[in-house]
Order: structure tokens, then C-alpha cells, then sequence
């Protein structure tokens, strides 16, 4: 009876002390098969579960300006030769350096990956930037990644952006300018007619300002049907119709793409026709509402 009483109360003064890290550790491991098995199927969660017990977390270090310029420079390097072992390794040690500007434009490590068009980079580092981040981080134009995606026409890392932060189709550069508006001015023909879609299915077509100049809005416009992107100049002509009406480019490039002329189209559409003269508007709208 004094056995057993002395064998409870040091039981419970046992279960008073804390248990050191190793003493965890055993625990964990002196398990029944199925739990052994449940931790093994997640293995990289123990790891670093377990990881931390031993591993003391020192407190992190300020760089200096000048460490900072000499990080920036070989992170710099590391995305534009493709090394993401290494720019990861890099962000791993200071996870700061994800949404912080890393060149004299202002630039983050996500303005640049889009920029030069490593979207799997793209991929890894949307996995890593919270959502609300994405609209504040700007470089110094005050251009998103989406921004930089429709001037360089990286028409894969937009849709990969807008999937995850639609709104980014809204956000105004310092310029009060949109992504569509950047496409539209370095006339990336496929940029614009995602945007245009993907601006129709988030219902933000009528808060995206309308682009400023018609001259270019008019010269993308001929592009498109020189190209023959009919689908795209079809929903340039609907939502901007004063591009048709913007100098002579559309029709010389109707002229030139379809060189026997245009008798066998059909109109089929006439608010467009009446609003316009019928000279003037007559082979644009033949064009879009073509069979």
C-alpha cells in the first residue's frame, strides 16, 4: 500500500516536470504501427515538427545596406540564369526578401520572374506571397506583376496572376493606368484579348477605364486583322468602336488581307453601321460579323 502511494505521488511529480526535447522525441517515435505509419506518410510535417525541437531559432539579424546590395545582386543573377535552388535558398534564409525590391526600378523577385517569363518561377512564388500582398507590391512606375506581364506580353503568367488575385485586372500604375491599357499600348495581340475575356468574366470590363489613345487602340485594331485574330477584332470593334474610325490603318489592312474585296460578306449586326458612315464602316462591319 506504501508502495503503490510512494509509486503515485512520483508518477505525479514526474508529470510536473517538463519534459526536455529528447524526451519528446522518444515519445514520438514509441508509437503503435498505425500512428508510426500515419507520421511516415507525412514525413516532411515530423521532420520539422521535430526539427524544431532541437534546432534553437536564433533571432534575426538587420542587414546592412550594403549586405542587402550584395544579396540583391546574386538573387538578381540566380532568376535570370534560372538557378531556383538557389533563389530559394536565398529566401529561405530571409523570407522578407519576397515582397521587398530588389533593383533600382523597384522591382520585386516576382516583377522579375514574370518579366522574363520563368512562369514556373511565377508559380513557386505565388505559392509564397500572401494574397493581400500581390496589389501592394509595386515597383516604382507603381506597376503590379500583372502590369509587367501585359508589357512584355506574358500572356501565361497574366492568367496564372488573375487566377489568383482577379482584382489585379483593376489596379491603376501611377500613371492611373490598367494591365489592359499597358497591352494595349505594346500591342501584344493575345495579352489584350485574355484580358479582355478575363476582364468580361469577372464582371470589371466596365470599371476598367476605357484605353486613353485611340490612335494605338486603331493601330492594334489593324494588327489584329493583319493577323487575322478575327475573334479579337471583333471584340476590340464592340467595345471600342472609335478604333475603325481612327485614320485609314483598318482598312488598308482589311484591303491587304482580303484583297479580292467584300461583297460576299453579310452584315448582320447594324447598330454599329448606323453609327458610323456607311463608307467608312461599312467593310468593318462586314469583317466582325462575317461567316
Amino acid at each position: 500500500m506504501f508502495l503503490a502511494e510512494t509509486k503515485t505521488e512520483t508518477n505525479q511529480d514526474e508529470s510536473a516536470v517538463p519534459k526536455d526535447p529528447l524526451t519528446l522525441y522518444g515519445e514520438i517515435v514509441i508509437k503503435s504501427d498505425e500512428e508510426i505509419k500515419s507520421l511516415l506518410r507525412y514525413k516532411k510535417k515530423v521532420r520539422a515538427a521535430i526539427g524544431g525541437l532541437f534546432i534553437e531559432r536564433k533571432p534575426k539579424v538587420e542587414m546592412t545596406e550594403e549586405e542587402k546590395t550584395k544579396r540583391n545582386k546574386k538573387l538578381s543573377s540566380a532568376i535570370v540564369e534560372g538557378r531556383w535552388d538557389d533563389v530559394e535558398s536565398m529566401i529561405n534564409e530571409d523570407e522578407d526578401v519576397i515582397t521587398e525590391a530588389i533593383d533600382s526600378d523597384g522591382n520585386s523577385i516576382l516583377h522579375i520572374v514574370v518579366g522574363i517569363g520563368h512562369n514556373s518561377f511565377v508559380s513557386e512564388m505565388l505559392s509564397k506571397i500572401k494574397d493581400i500582398k500581390l496589389r501592394e507590391m509595386r515597383n516604382k512606375n507603381g506597376s503590379t506583376a500583372l502590369h509587367i506581364a501585359a508589357i512584355v506580353g506574358n500572356t501565361e503568367g497574366a492568367k496564372l496572376l488573375i487566377k489568383r488575385k482577379k482584382n489585379l485586372l483593376a489596379t491603376e500604375d501611377n500613371k492611373h493606368e490598367t494591365p489592359l491599357h499597358k497591352a494595349f499600348e505594346n500591342m501584344h495581340l493575345d495579352t489584350v484579348e485574355y484580358l479582355l475575356k478575363a476582364a468580361d468574366e469577372v464582371g470589371r470590363t466596365d470599371n476598367i477605364p476605357q484605353p486613353i489613345d485611340v490612335k494605338k487602340g486603331s493601330k492594334l485594331l489593324a494588327n489584329a486583322v493583319s493577323a487575322k485574330q478575327f475573334d479579337l477584332a471583333k471584340e476590340l470593334i464592340q467595345k471600342y468602336p472609335q478604333f475603325a474610325v481612327e485614320g485609314d490603318e483598318v482598312l488598308m489592312a482589311i484591303a491587304k488581307t482580303f484583297p479580292t474585296g467584300l461583297d460576299h460578306w453579310q452584315i448582320l449586326i447594324y447598330p454599329i453601321f448606323f453609327c458610323y458612315s456607311f463608307l467608312i464602316m461599312f467593310p468593318v462591319a462586314a469583317l466582325i460579323h462575317s461567316n
